[in-house]
């Protein structure tokens, strides 16, 4: 089921800002770009959706992958492994945050949270080998991930990604 598109869940949608909308859309297209998602499967919609039992706030816990596909089971993506790479991302970049750091600081720090992204794409191709072969492919969505996780539109325009 090659996806054809990326769907955030409507009450997710609905209740975010028009600027974090336009970087979902972003993260969206990029993901797209990278690689055939699900390559060699008739062409469908990814639908990511709070997990069941979730608030359909702006920032659900847990994140659910589905499909229109009815042979396509639903796949709750956020695992224990995930939360950890999850909070260890947003750590590093909250000390990117501090104005006062040494640039060699700020650059070990920056290349932590390169290290902490691969292992996160890593983690996912492990919970969803099918997506892609593709390990950039992973850090995308990883991306989007983080950004339905927390608004990351609040975050410096430094760690944001570039809207289109």
């Amino acid at each position: 089921m090659a996806i054809a598109d990326i769907r955030i869940h409507d009450p997710l949608w609905d209740d975010a800002s028009e600027l974090r909308r336009a970087e979902w859309r972003t993260l969206i297209v990029d993901l797209l770009d990278e690689a055939a998602l699900f390559e060699g499967r008739p062409a469908t919609v990814l639908h990511l959706e709070p997990s069941v039992g979730e608030t359909t706030n702006v920032e659900p816990a847990g994140v659910m992958l589905r499909t229109d596909d009815p042979d396509f089971h639903p796949v709750e993506v956020w695992d224990e492994t995930l939360a950890r790479h999850f909070d260890e991302y947003l750590g590093t970049i909250r000390q990117l945050m501090d104005e006062n750091l040494h640039p060699m600081r700020r650059e070990a720090i920056d290349m932590a949270k390169k290290v902490v992204h691969d292992h996160a794409a890593r983690r996912l191709a492990e919970r969803l080998p099918d997506l892609s072969s593709s390990h950039e492919a992973h850090r995308r969505l990883f991306s989007l991930l983080v950004s339905l996780r927390t608004d990351t539109t609040k975050l410096p325009a430094s760690h944001r990604h570039t809207l289109r």
